[in-house]
């Protein structure tokens, strides 16, 4: 059964508000780097963040019905190692290529479903705002963004890239604008 999140969470918390509401899922986050990369914390951005949310809300609808269950205790020995308790838990949660990746500890068939379904809802959503409205995966660094967010990303990347030239060139381009919108003289 598959379960919509509710849970609305603001722009600027929102990581924070997920480590909050599911904190067996999130435990690694504190940990050091050279154990789990949960420490670099959720690396996407927050047009996801409904993602990530129906997804947890699932895996611990999940976890919690079957966890004292025979079956999944023998699922869990199909898939992981050692990995200490037997609690899913988060190793790393990304962008790669324009889609989310969940990396996660103890995971069951029926887990591993749960957030494959995530990946592939994440290539229809836009990553930084959240719609679904003419949402496309290009650019030489592969982002899933809508029409808005990717042309406010390009004026971004323009004047950031502006700002970071020498003034010698900064002062050539000023100079070659002005000729072209000053009008030409007979």
């Amino acid at each position: 059964m598959v379960v919509e999140s509710e849970f609305l969470m603001n722009k600027k918390t929102w990581r924070q508000d997920l480590y909050k509401k599911y904190p067996m899922l999130f435990a690694q986050k504190n940990l050091d780097m050279k154990q789990t990369c949960m420490c670099w914390g959720i690396e996407c951005n927050y047009g996801w963040s409904s993602i990530l949310d129906t997804t947890c809300t699932n895996i611990m609808g999940y976890w919690e019905h079957h966890k004292t269950t025979d079956e999944y205790k023998e699922d869990l020995k199909n898939h992981d190692e050692d990995y200490g308790p037997y609690e899913p838990q988060f190793v790393q949660i990304k962008e790669k290529y324009g889609g989310l990746r969940l990396y996660i500890n103890n995971g069951s068939d029926r887990i591993y479903k749960i957030i494959a379904r995530a990946e592939n809802a994440s290539y229809l959503i836009c990553e930084q705002c959240g719609t679904s409205i003419n949402v496309t995966s290009e650019g030489s660094w592969i982002l899933t963004l809508c029409n808005k967010c990717r042309r406010d990303m390009h004026k971004w990347t323009l004047k950031k890239w502006i700002n970071q030239m020498p003034s010698r060139i900064k002062w050539w381009l000023k100079r070659k604008k002005r000729k072209w919108l000053s009008p030409k003289k007979n």
